[in-house]
């Protein structure tokens, strides 16, 4: 009615659970269940100026780029409420603000729904009124601005209907977006022309993209006061238009129920279903106001269709079941294009406490046009502890169904804290409304928030939340492989984010193997939380986007690694994740040992001749002599696996065997070439014609197993040479 103040699958399914419970029919006994914990998931505040209160909220997603969604509210900012639009083109995580300017000669504005056609033209809704013109006081009219850029700037307005001293009150829009359709991009609005009298529910139609709306038509046949219209279009350019028809206005808004009409032609008539006439989509008592909010607690009536079959039809609507309950959200369908409708199903699925209940109120429904996923938000005091005090607390829950309203998914709290409603109504206004729209297995419920902090009333701020999974994937590799002890090697990440829903908050925990330290990265890395741990914390990851970084490391002592080092890494952000299985990654890299050699003990420069033989002696040693990190025995080194030749074909695989495969253990001589230090080292023959070195080399290496530990461990080690003819 009049303002009493002067004015976040399919994907979805799968976020909010994989058990799918089927809804209570209306009157059936069965108990459902008490909902889940909050949704994980980034709570974003719209509205950037907040010395002042918003209400009223409304969401559209742009389906040429789903990056880019539009929102509107009241807001209080410029000391009487007026239409806010908001703009992001980050899929919600930032916005952009400003006031709508009224039409000539009115001072504020309210009820502002918002909506895009098929090329990406935003329209905004919003009730004008107070103020004169020539001396005669305004009514309330409906007034409709356009943006072509996304929302940053907005054209307009233009009068949609009614006159500048009616009444047109609680108005809606939709924009025929359905390629099948013959009046794909037709404007349609609604409002109640008097809503005390005469109560008629009048519609208008543009053709033009907004640049004007032809002359408005009442669409009810019949009733006292048919208010808060509700209007939406099937997948055939059907326009379905669905009110309460209500017996009197004031604080009682007593209602008979929920009616609808059809208009075949593209909105230019009315009278299209079975009789020619308005039919019940339901008869009984609709919600008109609940204890939280006695005053404004609706369950207005909210139509959707499905994106292809024009046969399907939904409707949405709170209503007072028997009992002591004052309200639950319920749903309907029609198969049959509107001509008849299903029992209705009760959608959330709270437990009443014995004797007492929970309120449930301003349902909102979208359905997604890309896999026809049903989504719906409402709020709810099922965790005020407290339902008698003067300070209601309400939070935001979820459900959707994907086999075309049969059937809706367990309740979810999207809300993580309380908001607190003002209980005196008129002056602290919370609304009449909260919304949601969905695109592509993401939706994007709007509410209204009070937990971003302020003193009320100016704490009432617009939050909204991606509702969708982001199905993130982690790669990772290391090189290089093997890893030689004591030296730096990099393990290289790949996160991507294959969507539908962007992935705000993406950390990635990376679990070390034992022995091994974190020396630097190259994307905001940290130790912890773990000893072996390493956080790295992305940010926020776009749907299709991908960020690749590395981390360094090293092995360290005390004691030796594992022959082979297994490294992890798990990837999670506070969006949901439809499919965990890709959220981990592991790397493996076999660990050298390294080791010093002596090729030709007691000679320098090591002259050989590749026409001949050389012996090589893999020294034993402590761990810090000649800089190795490791104790190296080499009385554990099996002969049959030792290798010679140039290091990088060692490392390809290639090489010659040691003569015979064996070797023998003595005491040979250190590097200086002198001494011998009373360890036993081992001793190897090699063929080096048949090494790899060339006339060009200058250094030859050896590569091969020993046992450390009960552990079989590579060692390589190098040498200078100096190739002879």
């Amino acid at each position: 009615m009049g303002k009493d103040r002067v004015l976040t699958r399919g994907g979805r399914a799968a976020l909010v659970a994989i058990l799918v419970v089927m809804v209570v029919p209306l009157g059936n006994g069965a108990a459902p269940t008490q909902a889940a914990a909050p949704l994980g998931g980034s709570i974003i505040r719209v509205n950037q100026v907040t010395t002042d209160a918003q209400d009223e909220t409304t969401i559209a997603i742009n389906p040429t780029n789903p990056r880019n969604l539009v929102a509107g509210s009241i807001t209080y900012e410029t000391g009487t409420g007026q239409c806010a639009a908001y703009a992001s083109t980050d899929r919600g995580k930032t916005w952009s603000h400003q006031v709508l300017p009224n039409a000539p000669n009115f001072t504020a504005g309210g009820d502002p729904v918002v909506s895009f056609d098929s090329a990406g033209t935003a329209y905004y809704l919003c009730m004008n009124l107070f103020g004169t013109t020539n001396g005669t006081p305004n009514g309330f009219t409906q007034y409709v601005w356009r943006s072509v850029d996304g929302g940053q700037g907005w054209l307009g307005p233009v009068l949609a209907l009614g006159s500048l001293a009616t009444t047109e009150d609680k108005g809606h829009l939709t924009v025929d977006r359905h390629p099948a359709s013959s009046f794909e991009g037709n404007i349609y609005a609604v409002a109640t022309s008097g809503p005390c009298g005469p109560g008629e529910l009048r519609f208008a139609r543009s053709i033009d993209g907004a640049l004007s709306f032809q002359p408005d038509q009442v669409v009810n046949d019949g009733g006292v006061i048919s208010f808060a219209g509700n209007v939406v279009v099937g997948a055939d350019g059907a326009v379905y238009v669905a009110w309460r028809d209500m017996t009197a206005c004031g604080p009682s808004q007593s209602t008979n129920g929920i009616l609808i009409d059809k208009s075949a032609d593209g909105g230019q008539s009315f009278g299209d279903l079975v009789g020619g006439t308005d039919h019940s989509i339901r008869v009984g008592p609709i919600v008109a106001g609940v204890r939280p909010d006695q005053a404004r607690g609706n369950g207005n009536p909210v139509l959707g269709a499905h994106p292809t079959n024009p046969n399907i039809v939904y409707a949405l609507w709170g209503e007072d079941p028997a009992g002591t309950d004052d309200s639950d959200i319920f749903f309907a369908r029609s198969m049959d294009g509107g001509d008849t409708w299903s029992a209705p199903i009760r959608v959330n699925d709270d437990l009443n406490p014995t004797g007492e209940f929970f309120s449930q109120f301003w349902p909102a429904m979208a359905v997604d046009p890309i896999d026809g996923e049903i989504d719906i938000v409402w709020y709810s005091d099922q965790n005020d502890q407290d339902r008698t005090d003067p300070s209601p607390l309400v939070d935001v829950y979820f459900s959707s169904s994907t086999d075309d309203g049969q059937s809706f998914t367990p309740s979810v709290r999207l809300t993580p804290a309380s908001s607190t409603m003002p209980l005196a109504q008129p002056f602290n206004f919370f609304g009449d409304y909260i919304g949601i729209d969905a695109l592509g297995g993401v939706a994007h419920p709007i509410w209204v928030d009070t937990t971003f902090g302020g003193l009320p009333p100016s704490d009432q701020d617009v939050a909204t939340t991606q509702v969708g999974g982001a199905d993130l994937r982690i790669s990772k590799a290391v090189s290089p492989d093997p890893v030689v002890a004591g030296e730096q090697f990099t393990y290289s990440l790949d996160v991507g984010n294959d969507g539908p829903a962007d992935a705000r908050g993406v950390i990635v925990v990376d679990t070390l193997p034992a022995g091994v330290i974190y020396v630097s990265d190259t994307d905001g890395c940290t130790p912890g939380p773990g000893a072996a741990q390493v956080t790295c914390y992305l940010g926020d990851l776009e749907a299709g986007a991908s960020d690749t970084f590395e981390i360094v490391v090293q092995i360290s002592g005390p004691g030796l690694p594992a022959p082979v080092l297994s490294n992890s890494a798990a990837v999670s952000s506070d969006q949901d994740d439809p499919d965990l299985a890709n959220n981990t990654a592991v790397a493996t890299a076999s660990v050298i040992i390294p080791v010093a050699i002596n090729i030709k003990p007691g000679g320098f420069p090591n002259a050989i001749n590749l026409n001949g033989q050389a012996p090589v002696a893999v020294l034993t040693t402590h761990a810090g002599e000649y800089g190795l990190p490791f104790d190296v025995d080499a009385t554990t080194i099996d002969p049959a696996t030792v290798r010679f030749g140039p290091g990088s074909v060692l490392l390809a695989g290639g090489g010659v065997p040691a003569v015979m495969g064996k070797g023998h253990l003595e005491d040979a001589r250190d590097l200086n070439e002198r001494t011998r230090d009373g360890d036993l080292d081992m001793v190897l023959q090699f063929r080096l014609s048949e090494s790899g070195l060339t006339q060009a080399s200058t250094q030859a290496c050896v590569i091969g197993l020993l046992d450390a530990g009960g552990e079989s461990y590579m060692f390589f080690g190098c040498d200078s040479v100096k190739v002879t003819p």
